[in-house]
């Protein structure tokens, strides 16, 4: 579970958007083109992605 400045990202089998005790998360495959921008990244890390920065604000 990776939460961001953007959202709240869990990555496995692809998904899309669900909703987990009241909050949206975004169910990602780690190769899809955001997964692969996030790899390796750790807390406080921010990646530019599609013209926006992605904050990594924690890592669960």
């Amino acid at each position: 579970m990776v939460d961001t400045n953007i959202n709240t990202l869990f990555f496995a089998t692809a998904m899309g958007k669900i909703n987990v005790n009241g909050k949206d998360v975004m169910v990602l495959s780690v190769q899809s083109p955001l997964g692969v921008a996030l790899n390796g990244k750790a807390k406080g890390d921010v990646v530019d992605f599609n013209g926006r920065q992605v904050e990594i604000l924690e890592v669960n």
